[in-house]
């Protein structure tokens, strides 16, 4: 007895509601007039609150046989890099802080050697302990993805 009644009243409501809506589509009988807000405007001040940053230390210069962990991406670039030469298989771009230019380095992708390049260009996303590869493709590059690794700057009496 009591679900009939109260199935009644829901219908009774919902019939209400939809007979005495307003079309959201229609104009409004006359435009309503702009009033500004009754509240009390207080004056603004204007706080600029800055989050403080992590502090980083100043990336130090990589030792010779010292193994260093690097994120590694790739390019894809043609062109000429930073110490003027072509661009080519080999050619690594570092920040000059830690792998200086001219120098060549191993590179390790997890625990597997990937290859020894030279440190030849410089970017500017290219900073603290990051390499990016130059690859002949995009493709390639874009395969390779974003990867973790270690790098070992090769000493100039074993180059």
């Amino acid at each position: 007895m009591k679900r009939p009644i109260a199935l009644a009243l829901i219908a009774l409501v919902l019939l209400t509601h939809l007979l005495t809506r307003d079309d959201p589509y229609a104009e409004p009988a006359e435009p309503v007039p702009y009033l500004p807000s009754l509240r009390p405007r207080l004056p603004v001040a204007h706080v600029v609150a800055k989050r403080p940053r992590p502090r980083q230390a100043a990336p130090t210069p990589a030792k010779s046989d010292e193994l260093v962990t690097v994120e590694i991406t790739s390019y894809c670039l043609h062109g000429i890099t930073r110490r003027g030469d072509r661009v080519q298989d080999g050619i690594i771009a570092s920040d000059p802080r830690i792998f200086p230019l001219g120098r060549e380095i191993d590179v390790w992708v997890g625990r597997q050697l990937y290859g020894r390049f030279y440190v030849s260009d410089t970017g500017k996303d290219i900073q603290g302990s990051r390499l990016d590869i130059w690859k002949s493709s995009c493709a390639e590059a874009i395969l390779f993805g974003r990867r973790r690794g270690y790098a070992l700057l090769v000493s100039k009496d074993s180059a």
